[in-house]
Order: structure tokens, then C-alpha cells, then sequence
């Protein structure tokens, strides 16, 4: 790549399995690899905000394993594992949305105040976008205008909550007359927002692909059809991407936070296998996917 060449790190959604792009970045870091823009939806939105300010793989990691002991975060995992008594957790779940359902005052089980206190333990509240080494951009969906957003600018807390909020768990966050959640609902691997900022090279990180579980319960089905649609939109996005780190994530869950270090060292793993090969791609000149993302950006913003 020439010296005028941006090279950008696009950063998945996926919940915990996204703690496995981190084991990505340490590898990137010790390789040297230069970055020019970072680009993240939902949990990458965060693990990319905290490496665009300057923070190290390695501390993000620490940070990561911090907030994955909150008793907020602990209790949301209990909630969709499967124990002994994981049937009455889920209908008692499954009892606990119908309720807010009928209360239509209530947006979220968690509220905009909980998220942004549990995202505080990585991102402190006065950080903005223009804080950052790094550019840095994240994805949230307007469910009011119903398309994405890209966000460049503001309190870089708020807006990788914005990114964050998954609907139905999370309350959206309201700026501007615009209603935000979670970026993944329409982009969850953000490649062709990198092309808007103007990145010449993409590596993109996926978090995993669809496991084969069977889903038994209603909200079983409804998350996984959610899940399904996103993949689908990633699918899309990730063959943008001039290059691509996907570590196998079907071991986990989305919510698997307990299992943070497991999943973080199956990234670096992948990572330690397929640097060569990035660093091949990224002395080779290939104008290819660069012009589709061109042409396809019109489709996406």
C-alpha cells in the first residue's frame, strides 16, 4: 500500500463472541500492522472506540474481563442459560417481556441509564469522537427513519450505547428526533460505512457465523430469526472487505460473557494463522473490491 493509502478495522457486533476480535488486535499490535480509521457496530463499537483512543489490546482485554463481572451482566447471562433450572428462567424471562410489552411506557429491560453505567466501566463519559487517535466512526439503526447511521461525532459513550442497544433488551437512545438501537439490525459488519470514510484497504472481523442449535422456546425463536437477518446483512457486507479474520465463534453464545478469555484467546489464535496472509494482501494492488464498495454505497448510505 502506498503511503497515502487508508487502511480501516471494521469491527463486528455479536455480543460476547466479539470479545474475539480483541485477540485480533493484539496480534494486529504486535505486527504492526497501521490502521487509519476504526469503524464498530454494537460490542465493536466499544472494543473499537477504546483502540481508536490509544488504549492497548492487551488493556482492553483487562477492561473487558472487568465489565463481564458486573452483576448486571452476570444476571443477563443467567437469564439465557440453560441450567437445571434453565426452563423456569426463560418462562420466567419470557413472563418478564410480555409484561413490558403491555407496558408501553417501557422501552428496554435494561433502561438507557443501566447500559451507559455498564459501558462507563470501558468508556469514560467525557471522552468525545474527536478524542480519538484514531478516526473513529460507529453504526446505530434510526428505527424511526428505519436506516443506518453512521456517527463520527459527540459523546463517544452515548453513541456506542446508541450502537449497542439491542432492541427489546436494551431502550434506544433518542438524539436529535432520532430513535437509535443497535447497529447490527442493519449493519452489523459496517465494511461500506469504512468506504464512506474513505478507507482504500478493509480487514473486517466477524464474530461468528449461525450454529446449529435448535431453538424450542418463543424467545428462543425470536432471537435467532433476529440473529439470522443480521448475518444475512453481514454476509453481504463481509465479502466488501478486502480482508477478512473470521475465528470460529459456534462454541459460543452471544451472551456467553463468562467465557471472555476463551473467547478472546480463540481470536488471537486465528489471528497468529492468517497475518501472513494480510500482510500479502496489503503489498498487493487490488482495486476490485474497492470499486464495488464504491458502487454498492449508494445501496447502504
Amino acid at each position: 500500500m502506498n503511503n497515502k493509502s487508508k487502511t480501516a478495522l471494521v469491527l463486528s457486533g455479536g455480543g460476547a463472541r466479539s470479545f474475539c476480535q480483541i485477540g485480533v488486535l493484539k496480534v494486529l499490535e504486535k505486527e504492526k500492522i497501521p490502521i487509519n480509521l476504526i469503524v464498530g457496530c454494537s460490542m465493536g463499537s466499544a472494543i473499537g472506540a477504546l483502540f481508536a483512543t490509544g488504549v492497548p489490546a492487551k488493556k482492553i482485554e483487562e477492561l473487558i474481563f472487568d465489565f463481564c463481572q458486573q452483576k448486571r451482566v452476570r444476571d443477563l447471562e443467567k437469564q439465557f442459560t440453560l441450567e437445571p433450572q434453565g426452563i423456569k428462567k426463560i418462562g420466567e424471562f419470557i413472563r418478564d417481556i410480555a409484561f413490558y410489552i403491555i407496558d408501553i411506557f417501557r422501552e428496554g429491560v435494561w433502561e438507557e441509564e443501566n447500559l451507559m453505567e455498564s459501558l462507563s466501566r470501558l468508556i469514560p463519559s467525557n471522552l468525545t469522537f474527536a478524542d480519538a487517535k484514531i478516526p473513529f466512526a460507529c453504526v446505530a439503526t434510526d428505527v424511526k427513519e428505519g436506516k443506518r447511521i453512521l456517527i463520527q461525532e459527540g459523546n463517544l459513550l452515548r453513541f456506542v450505547a446508541a450502537s449497542s442497544s439491542v432492541p427489546g433488551l436494551f431502550s434506544p437512545i433518542k438524539d436529535k428526533g432520532r430513535i437509535l438501537v443497535d447497529g447490527g439490525v442493519l449493519s452489523r459488519m459496517p465494511v461500506t460505512a469504512a468506504e464512506k470514510m474513505g478507507a482504500d484497504f478493509v480487514i473486517a472481523m466477524s464474530s461468528g457465523k449461525l450454529d446449529n442449535k435448535k431453538p424450542s422456546k418463543a424467545l428462543e425463536v425470536l432471537m435467532r430469526a433476529t440473529e439470522i437477518r443480521e448475518l444475512e446483512f453481514a454476509r453481504i457486507e463481509s465479502s466488501l472487505a478486502d480482508f477478512l479474520f473470521s475465528p470460529p465463534m459456534e462454541k459460543w453464545d452471544w451472551f456467553s460473557f463468562s467465557k471472555a478469555k476463551e473467547i478472546i484467546d480463540k481470536g488471537e489464535e486465528e489471528a497468529k494463522i492468517q497475518v501472513s496472509l494480510l500482510k500479502e494482501a496489503l503489498n498487493k494492488e487490488n482495486t476490485e473490491k474497492k470499486n464495488l464498495r464504491r458502487v454498492l454505497l449508494p445501496l447502504f448510505y
